[in-house]
């Protein structure tokens, strides 16, 4: 506790709340280097998004890749990642079924 105390005194720390913008391409590119097998379920999927076959895909195969959060699996071995400051207030909804 008085490590988060010492860094949010100093305002040199920003916290991650997890929303993260990238294009299609720029993601799909992260997976193919950073997390192979991710990627490759990924694809497998390609020609059914957006199709009635898409749930069921999806239900088969989400169960099957890897347990690892996109903070893990990309983000902390992505290079070309920025982070900006900004404060857009907060309101925390618990979950989506709150509102």
């Amino acid at each position: 506790m008085e490590v988060a105390e010492e860094y949010l005194k100093s305002g040199d720390y920003l916290w991650n709340t997890g929303i993260f913008i990238w294009s299609a391409r720029s993601f799909s590119k992260a997976l193919a280097i950073h997390s192979p097998l991710i990627y490759e379920l990924f694809n497998r999927g390609l020609a059914i998004y957006g199709t009635e076959q898409e749930a069921e895909f999806i239900n088969l195969n989400y169960p099957t890749a890897e347990n690892i959060s996109i903070d893990f699996a990309v983000m902390e071995k992505a290079t070309n990642i920025l982070t900006i400051p900004a404060d857009i207030g907060w309101r925390d909804l618990g979950t989506w079924a709150s509102t």
